[in-house]
Parts: C-alpha cells; sequence; structure tokens
C-alpha cells in the first residue's frame, strides 16, 4: 500500500547528496582548510582553526532543482588571536590575503558582506574569518560591511547552533572541535528532523519559482530550520504527520520585538542573535516569507484532510512541482516491483508493503495463471 510517507522519502533521496558529489565538495573543502591553516607564513603568524558549518554540515542541504541553482558549503576560519577582536577589517583582510595567494583561488574569489566566496561549477564555498569571543564561549566575532570600506563586528554562534540543531532530534552526534581542521562529515543516515527541513526548503524553492519571486528575497535557510527545530517533537509518528505538526507550530516561533514592533527569529544559542534582522532594513523579505508559510500551512492541512493517494498526489504537485512528485512515484514503484521480481517483497497484516520480512510474502506475477 503506497503511503504519502514512501512518496516524501522518495523526493528525499533524490535530493539529498550522493556519495559522489559529497566527495566533490569534501574535496574542495580539505584543499581550502589545508591552504589556509597549513601556510607557513600564515601559520606562524596565527592560530588557525577550520569548522564546517551550515546545511551540509547540518545534513539538511538539497540538490539544486535548476542549472541556476547551486550547492552552498559554509566553513568558518577561527583565528586565535585576540588583537583581532577590534580589528573587523584587518580579521577579513587577513584571510582574503591568504586566499589570494593561491593561483586558482584567486581566480575565483569574490568578497561578501561576510564571507570570502570562492565559486566553482554548481557550488561555491564561504569561508567566514572570525575570532573567538572571550566573553562568551558559545560565540564567535565575525565581520560585516555594507559597502566595502566600512567594516563592523557581529556576533555568531555555528558550533554551538550545531549542537542545539543535533540535540533536538533523536540522534547523537560526535563533534571534533579540538581538531586543527574539523572534517567535513556526510550524514548518511538522516532523521525525521532534517528531512522536514529538506522538504521545507524544496517546498520555498519550487514556491518562488513559481511565483517569480526575486531569489534574493527567498526565506533564508537559517531561518527554516531554525523554526523548524524549535517546532520539533520526536515521537512514533510518521514523516508527514511529523511535517505537518512542524508547519503548524512554526508561526508559534517568531516573536515580536518590545521596541521596534518587529517580528524576530532568534538564535537558541544566542538570542542577541536575530536571524530576520534584514526583514527591517528590506520588508519585501519579510512580507515573501509570510506568504511562504502561509501558503505551506494551507497545504498541508489540505493534504491532511485527503483520503486517497490520488489526492494526495495532486496536492503534492501543488506543494513540491509535477516533475518531482511524478519522478517519486515512478521510482516507488519501479522499486516496488523489483523486489516483487526478486521475491523480496512483502505486505504485513495491516496492508503494509516491506522488504523486512513481515507478513506474507508477495509473489512475482507472470501473468500467466497456474501452470495445468
Amino acid at each position: 500500500m503506497l503511503t504519502i510517507d514512501d512518496i516524501l522519502e522518495e523526493i528525499i533521496d533524490k535530493y539529498t547528496l550522493s556519495n559522489s558529489r559529497f566527495k566533490e565538495l569534501k574535496t574542495a573543502y580539505d584543499s581550502i582548510a589545508d591552504w589556509i591553516a597549513d601556510g607557513d607564513d600564515f601559520h606562524d603568524k596565527y592560530d588557525v582553526e577550520i569548522v564546517p558549518q551550515g546545511s551540509v554540515a547540518l545534513g539538511t542541504v538539497i540538490m539544486p532543482r535548476t542549472k541556476d541553482d547551486d550547492i552552498d558549503v559554509d566553513l568558518l576560519c577561527i583565528i586565535k588571536k585576540s588583537s583581532l577582536n577590534n580589528n573587523p577589517k584587518r580579521l577579513k583582510q587577513i584571510v582574503g590575503a591568504r586566499l589570494k595567494e593561491h593561483a586558482l583561488y584567486s581566480k575565483k574569489l569574490e568578497e561578501g558582506k561576510r564571507c570570502w566566496t570562492i565559486s566553482y561549477s554548481g557550488y561555491h564555498l564561504d569561508v567566514l574569518p572570525c575570532v573567538e569571543d572571550i566573553t562568551n564561549s558559545n560565540n564567535l566575532i565575525a565581520t560585516h560591511t555594507n559597502d566595502y570600506s566600512n567594516y563592523t563586528t557581529t556576533n555568531t554562534s555555528p558550533i554551538a547552533y550545531k549542537k542545539w540543531f543535533f540535540s533536538q532530534s533523536t540522534e547523537r552526534r560526535v563533534f571534533l572541535e579540538d581538531a586543527k581542521i574539523v572534517e567535513l562529515q556526510q550524514v548518511n543516515r538522516r532523521d525525521d528532523l532534517q528531512k522536514i527541513v529538506q522538504l521545507l526548503k524544496l517546498n520555498r524553492d519550487y514556491w518562488i519559482k513559481k511565483n517569480d519571486i526575486n531569489p534574493d528575497d527567498k526565506p533564508i535557510s537559517i531561518i527554516i530550520t531554525t523554526l523548524a527545530a524549535k517546532s520539533y517533537v520526536s515521537c512514533k509518528r510518521g514523516l508527514f504527520e511529523k511535517l505537518s505538526d512542524v508547519v503548524k507550530t512554526m508561526r508559534q516561533h517568531i516573536v515580536i520585538n518590545s521596541a521596534s514592533k518587529t517580528p524576530c527569529v532568534l538564535n537558541p544559542v544566542n538570542p542577541k542573535e536575530n536571524f530576520a534582522d534584514k526583514w527591517q532594513l528590506e520588508p519585501q523579505r519579510q512580507e515573501v516569507f509570510f506568504s511562504w508559510l502561509s501558503q505551506i500551512e494551507e497545504l498541508i492541512i489540505k493534504v491532511g484532510q485527503c483520503v486517497n493517494i490520488n489526492e494526495i498526489s495532486k496536492l503534492l504537485k501543488m506543494m513540491l512541482g509535477e516533475e518531482i512528485v511524478c519522478t517519486a512515484y515512478n521510482s516507488f514503484g519501479a522499486r516496488i516491483q523489483d523486489l516483487r521480481i526478486k521475491s523480496n517483497l512483502y505486505c504485513s497484516n495491516k496492508g503494509m508493503l516491506n522488504e523486512s520480512c513481515n507478513g506474507k510474502k508477495v509473489e512475482p506475477h507472470t501473468f500467466y495463471g497456474d501452470a495445468l
């Protein structure tokens, strides 16, 4: 019996990083990390630690849906030198200077407001220069600029955030924070919280494209990830039921700033950091976010009211796109047929198809009837 969870799992599998793609990203990460951390002159002057952050490190990254999209690999370049704590321009420049010393990186390098970006075909790496915050062990001090002449400091807590995110789910994770270069590890087994974040991001990307909205205004992943993790409750329910509970609860974790009266999405490990700080400067981003949230809330309610898989299919196409849903249905059907041919398909007493020897074996169909 085909269920909505079966289709959602197929969709996630298709848009999760393949082993070969991850190895490509890891090779680029390792090369940049080695170049920054192991340079003789650079290493003599600075004690450097390289740590992965962002969706690849969290296991919530999704494969690009179009050729115009790419994968973002984020890494922290933590320089342990207290004299840089109040010199954000110098902090930004010394990391950029080291990257420019590399023949290949210098050609691909671009300065962003916070990071140095190195672009490749289909993906890019964002290198965030930062120093330790001696007043708060959970925080790092990074740089920010709007005009590339005046630089200011900003607090960020990506390492503590990663710990918090994984604490919201049921699996335990190993952190290698004492290493000079923290390994970028592939998440081979994803829990339901990670899958829910992936599905929300897939819906966001489809909705943005379908409504011809400026990609610069799309809801950023850290806001979606934070609201989903705050809303997630680990329980013995199906993936769609958990997704539904998360979507119906996300709005409750958006708070209103008492002074500015504007909505905020606070960093759970650093309440002084507002992930939605750009909403006040660029109000169209706030408008787009709440429009996106409203449509996913409405669709989730409608899907939950469906009584058959055909109705569910129509709504999933509205949520994620026709191509992605049709591909998932076809892929699931092909996999079930293959299991049946190999006599590895079973049907439980509740009518659920499985390959774990639970229930009665579903025999291969020859279409010739019984032998005489």
